[in-house]
């Protein structure tokens, strides 16, 4: 039972953006990593780091052939797209549970320093594609398709 004089943190009834707002959209709502986006499409999970001379990202995509990947480096932004194929139908209707989301899936991820086209390197391996950008000076001037070995 909640005392009659009990009231929440000013601070927490006021702030629209409180953290109970941030964790309640990340664990249920669309900024969840591997739900779904407003175009319908999943999102897998990526982690993002910055070094002093390089971004790194690491991307859950396990399932997924690296041929089924495009990666594009366009100024300061990489966009990542994909699909992860169905199961067989027959695989399907024996399912006790499917978590695990399929069909197409793109990411978009606006890079918190300027990176150099030219010097680029993506590998997937394990299930993970790590994308390795090598900082620079001055931004890239045209969109370029990232090879991923």
């Amino acid at each position: 039972m909640v005392p009659e004089n009990h009231h929440p943190p000013a601070e927490f009834a006021q702030d629209s953006d409180s953290d109970y707002n941030v964790y309640f959209e990340y664990f249920v709502g669309s900024r969840r990593p591997g739900m779904f986006n407003a175009s319908r499409e999943w999102c897998p999970a990526a982690d993002v780091y910055e070094t002093e001379d390089c971004v790194l990202i690491k991307v859950d995509i396990a399932g997924i052939d690296k041929e089924d990947v495009s990666l594009v480096l366009d100024k300061d932004t990489l966009v990542l797209k994909g699909e992860r194929r169905e199961l067989l139908d027959n695989e399907r209707k024996h399912a006790m549970s499917m978590e695990v989301p399929y069909g197409p899936f793109s990411r978009t991820f606006d890079l918190p320093s300027l990176v150099s086209a030219d010097d680029v390197k993506a590998d997937y391996n394990r299930g993970f594609l790590t994308i390795r950008l090598r900082k620079c000076d001055e931004s890239p001037a045209r969109k370029k398709r990232i090879k991923i070995y």
